[in-house]
């Protein structure tokens, strides 16, 4: 039906569908290079950032969101295995601003705060449902609320986790420690 009412908005998603194959193929080509024995080790330092920007251009494109970036550029190369959490954590705060929140724009910020690694994810929308507020990791899982998949790689990773949420938007704060990454 959108192909003979607007072919050229129907070519221009099309085109979206093959991008995001290609890079899905693209990263799926570089995990099992990551699985073969031998290739990276969980301690083999990377630089977090591309991984960042990598991601938060497929979810903006899959899901038609538009992104605003403010990474620091000088963050000293972490664990692959923490740049691999960390990059799943902004994953799925981006996906549920937009699926939850109605966001149609996000700002993701991701800075070295003295010796901590700082990802934030903003949005205008919905804030989440079940809670205003500021709430830690601690008082979100006392009140049982927030996104239980980013709460528990927050915990295994030995981040914090800050969710500010209110009836016009939210954001969502992770601190993972340096050292440890």
């Amino acid at each position: 039906q959108s192909i003979r009412n607007s072919p050229a908005e129907a070519e221009r998603r099309l085109g979206n569908v093959v991008d995001t194959i290609l890079s899905e193929q693209q990263a799926l080509r570089l995990a099992i290079e990551d699985l073969k024995p031998g290739a990276i080790r969980d301690t083999t330092p990377v630089d977090v950032i591309p991984r960042l920007r990598d991601a938060a251009t497929r979810v903006a494109r899959q899901w038609d969101i538009r992104v605003h970036l403010n990474l620091q550029r000088d963050i000293p190369p972490i664990r692959q295995k923490t740049a691999h959490e960390m990059t799943r954590m902004l994953q799925e705060a981006l996906v549920n601003a937009v699926r939850h929140g109605g966001a149609s724009e996000a700002t993701i910020t991701c800075i070295q705060i003295a010796t901590d690694l700082l990802l934030s994810v903003s949005y205008q929308g919905r804030g989440f449902t079940g809670f205003e507020g500021r709430h830690d990791l601690a008082s979100l899982n006392r009140i049982k609320v927030g996104p239980r998949t980013l709460k528990e790689r927050v915990a295994g990773a030995g981040g914090s986790l800050i969710i500010e949420s209110n009836e016009n938007g939210a954001r969502v704060e992770v601190r993972l420690p340096l050292d440890g990454a």
